[in-house]
């Protein structure tokens, strides 16, 4: 019988930057870049970001800015396979 895929949602570290990146340029128009990635996750206390992973490869990512009592989402992304 064969083992069931695993799927988890885990902060994202450093090390996905790579994974979040390759990503995020098939499905936005105006993709950030890894430094702003790298920047957001060690200066923005008030970022917070989450991958999909499924088994350990990273096939989605969101991410929202935390402010007060209010959350402003500010990007859910797929990889175009996994939609």
């Amino acid at each position: 019988m064969p083992i069931p895929a695993t799927y988890r949602i885990r902060p994202m570290r450093p090390a996905d930057v790579a994974a979040v990146i390759a990503i995020e340029e098939q499905v936005k128009p105006n993709p950030w870049t890894a430094s702003g990635y790298q920047h957001e996750l060690a200066g923005n206390e008030l970022a917070h970001y989450v991958v999909l992973c499924h088994d350990e490869a990273v096939v989605g990512y969101g991410g929202y800015w935390l402010v007060a009592d209010e959350a402003q989402i500010s990007i859910i992304a797929t990889h175009p396979r996994w939609r």
